[in-house]
């Protein structure tokens, strides 16, 4: 069920972005006021997110702005529209919000603590690059003490999760940079399992697998 409404929010998200990325071009230098009067699609998908509960309409207007997809770029509104769908529980908001802590992008100070924190709300809702990058923050100690089990288990569901959207996306006849996109995820989360089990006990490996066949998404925090 959770799987389920993640999939339809994301489609949402990305039927909504395809849309407005099909209106006319705007004034990219202008205001946010004079862009929104350039483009009233642009205008009530700004409006729709205000109103709207649905965290996913919020995310498309951050990603909108923070890749300034015919608009001017704008971090400040890109970065309270992430934090704004994040709160509400969008995995794929709170990992733009953990990317940014942890490059210090979009006016915020690096915090790999907190990139951290946001990290685990996305990889708890099986959001598989959130869980991918939880490992590695495990693996080197970058915002977390060091510790080779968690590592293994995030690296090792962010394997399993990216081999099914991999296989999904062939089946569902996704574009082939996509494919190859989700390609490159799968190897770097099966290398970055590979070098964590090459620092561990038998016994570590052990539990770490448990852990995994154990874990459970959760729905969104």
């Amino acid at each position: 069920m959770v799987r389920r409404a993640a999939l339809v929010a994301s489609l949402t998200a990305l039927l909504a972005f395809n849309a407005y990325t099909q209106t006319k071009s705007v004034n990219q230098n202008g205001s946010l006021q004079e862009t929104m009067t350039a483009s009233p699609g642009l205008a009530a998908l700004y409006v729709r997110a205000l109103e709207s509960s649905d965290p996913g309409i919020k995310e498309v207007l951050a990603l909108m702005f923070e890749d300034g997809v015919r608009l001017s770029p704008n971090p400040g509104e890109a970065l309270n529209w992430y934090r704004a769908a994040a709160n509400e529980g969008s995995a794929g908001a709170q990992t733009r919000l953990a990317h940014a802590y942890r490059d210090g992008s979009l006016g915020l100070s690096k915090d790999l603590r907190e990139a951290v924190t946001w990290y685990r709300k996305a990889a708890d809702q099986a959001a598989p690059t959130a869980q991918y990058e939880l490992g590695r923050a495990y693996f080197f100690g970058s915002g977390v003490p060091q510790d080779f089990i968690q590592a293994h288990m995030w690296a090792n569901l962010a394997v399993t999760r990216l081999a099914s959207s991999e296989s999904l996306g062939g089946q569902m006849g996704i574009s082939a940079q996509l494919r190859q996109t989700i390609s490159d995820s799968v190897r770097a989360a099966t290398e970055l399992r590979n070098q964590v089990s090459l620092r561990m006990t038998s016994q570590q490996l052990a539990e770490a697998q448990r852990l995994a066949r154990e874990w459970k998404p959760e729905k969104g925090n």
